[in-house]
């Protein structure tokens, strides 16, 4: 996979939640079962329905796996993304999303058809 390629080259949604306060927050993909480039596109598509505005994003990164190296090799990429969602809201949505996306925690490490963490959340108080 060549990094210079970018998924959401300068992509800008607006909130549907225009009334709350927005929070920055930078979540990582990963993915390396099935088809990843559209795996990385779903994960986006469901992020931006779920979560909130992907304002910007990296290019794709291919990865060795780590911890359990017998397995293909991860796509991954980091989103900025604005969202309205309080920290466990945020973390419940990545979770649903993964699930919906048939990810399977059978094995710590292991493959998987996603991947979402959460890398940073800006909150003002």
């Amino acid at each position: 996979m060549n990094a210079s390629v970018n998924l959401l080259p300068r992509l800008k949604v607006y909130s549907v939640f225009m009334d709350q306060p927005l929070k920055e927050t930078y979540l990582i993909t990963g993915t390396n079962l099935g088809d990843r480039q559209a795996n990385l596109i779903r994960a986006i598509t469901e992020i931006g329905h779920r979560i909130g505005s992907i304002t910007d994003c990296s290019s794709i990164y291919e990865t060795e796996p780590w911890g359990l190296t017998d397995q293909p090799n991860f796509y991954n990429q980091v989103l900025k993304v604005s969202t309205v969602l309080d920290p466990l809201a945020l973390l419940e949505a990545t979770l649903a999303i993964e699930k919906d996306m048939g990810r399977v925690r059978a094995e710590r490490y292991g493959a998987r058809v996603i991947d979402i963490d959460i890398l940073f959340l800006r909150i003002s108080l």
